[in-house]
């Protein structure tokens, strides 16, 4: 009972048991993952703007911290902007709603 597939083997039965409709979908997923040279395992952390922030946060390089700092500012800008954004849109629309 301690035996288990390869994961090779593994994504052959879960690619095979889905719809036809669905594979050109999963060509683009894997493509573009195999172009990015991202990997698509389920356990790792996606590389993303919080994960980046945490990972340079944690090396003991004063570069690393300097990456993390500007990283942050990007993210809490980012946010910013999509919060005076949505602010402008709310007001706008009940601007519109009150004529």
């Amino acid at each position: 009972m301690g035996a288990g597939l390869a994961d090779p083997d593994l994504i052959t039965i879960v690619l095979g048991s889905l719809l036809k409709s669905y594979f050109p979908l999963i060509n683009v997923i894997t493509m573009s993952a195999m172009h990015a040279k991202a990997s698509l395992n389920p356990f790792e952390a996606i590389p993303n703007i919080p994960v980046t922030i945490f990972i340079l946060s944690e090396e003991a390089n004063p570069t690393g911290f300097t990456r993390a700092w500007g990283a942050s500012l990007v993210l809490l800008s980012a946010i910013l902007f999509a919060s005076l954004a949505a602010r402008a849109l709310l007001a706008r629309s009940r601007a519109r709603m009150a004529r």
